[in-house]
């Protein structure tokens, strides 16, 4: 999902067929992006519900997913914090490795 190199050259080329295919591109990338994001904050949030009955007595609440895209996870934390009231931390794990990331 990085798009770094297409928003230097959007910002850069003085093409406007040019500026239009980047921007079409980046787009479409958002779009894929804000996908994977809704998808992991609805498995996150079956997640707790299933868990419900330790949710009272929870300050923060800690979900993890094999393979969710480490891009995202930290805007998934935010949206998941935001649903739930308290502090969420996303872990994703790959290869035995977690990533995590936080909202407050």
């Amino acid at each position: 999902m990085d798009a770094a190199r297409a928003v230097v050259e959007l910002f850069s080329t003085r093409e406007p067929a040019e500026a239009l295919r980047l921007a079409t591109h980046l787009d479409t990338r958002n779009q894929e992006r804000q996908e994977v994001q809704r998808q992991i904050v609805e498995l996150a949030a079956r997640e707790l519900e299933a868990g419900a009955q330790d949710k009272a007595n929870s300050y923060v609440a800690v979900i993890a997913g094999e393979g969710w895209h480490r891009g995202v996870i930290g805007i998934a934390a935010s949206k998941i914090s935001e649903r739930i009231n308290r502090p969420c931390v996303v872990l994703s794990i790959e290869d035995d490795v977690a990533m995590a990331q936080r909202a407050a």
